[in-house]
């Protein structure tokens, strides 16, 4: 007597808290953004990297413009950790507190992962006004730190003057990503510490110019 088949295996649904879960949608949402690019980025396929259901995602993120949000916030985490961190420390001056910043940031480009997701989110944002909206929203944040920075630094400047400089600093900072970030080797060109050379500039830029 043969025996009867077995029954098909049905894969048990694990049940996580709900901040667990989202976490876990914005890594995986992450890695896809920046591994695949901004063509294959989706709801439906961010489901499929964490292998749960669509449904699941939509419950979290209603739309891909929210999604993209929480990404953006969790790209620099690391850096505004650090950097919280560092200014935490006693007898840090504003101009240290600006030179450790601008070092993340740049050190931060060099990064497959960094540099990969902000690239594709550009490409993003290029096409689509929610990425826009991100990528935007991130850099204002960023240029409202570094203004804050260098107004603490130099006193006697106006604060229009310290957040054009803010903005100089942050366009700057963004766009070294292009052509001394990961995989680029135009930074080679300026010694073994490029880093540390071009941070040395930007610090010029925000403390000597008139």
């Amino acid at each position: 007597m043969s025996a009867s088949p077995s029954a098909p295996k049905v894969r048990k649904r694990i049940r996580k808290d709900a901040v667990t879960r989202r976490s876990e949608i914005v890594k995986s949402a992450y890695q896809l953004l920046a591994a695949e690019g901004y063509a294959a980025f989706s709801l439906r396929q961010v489901a499929a990297r964490c292998e749960i259901r669509l449904a699941t995602v939509q419950h979290h993120f209603k739309d891909k413009a929210t999604l993209l949000e929480e990404l953006v916030d969790f790209a620099v985490a690391d850096i505004m950790t650090n950097f919280k961190r560092f200014s935490g420390l006693p007898d840090v001056a504003p101009a240290e507190r600006l030179r450790h910043l601008l070092t993340q940031i740049l050190l931060g480009n060099n990064t497959r992962k960094t540099a990969g997701f902000f690239v594709e989110l550009w490409a993003m944002a290029h096409r689509d006004r929610s990425a826009a909206r991100s990528l935007e929203r991130s850099q204002m944040h960023g240029i409202d730190i570094i203004s804050s920075l260098i107004a603490d630094a130099r006193p006697e400047v106006s604060p229009r003057r310290a957040r054009e400089l803010g903005t100089v600093l942050m366009a700057a900072a963004d766009g070294l990503m292009l052509s001394m970030g990961y995989g680029k080797k135009l930074g080679s060109a300026l010694g073994k510490d490029p880093v540390a050379i071009v941070v040395d500039r930007l610090m010029e830029l925000a403390l000597l110019s008139k």
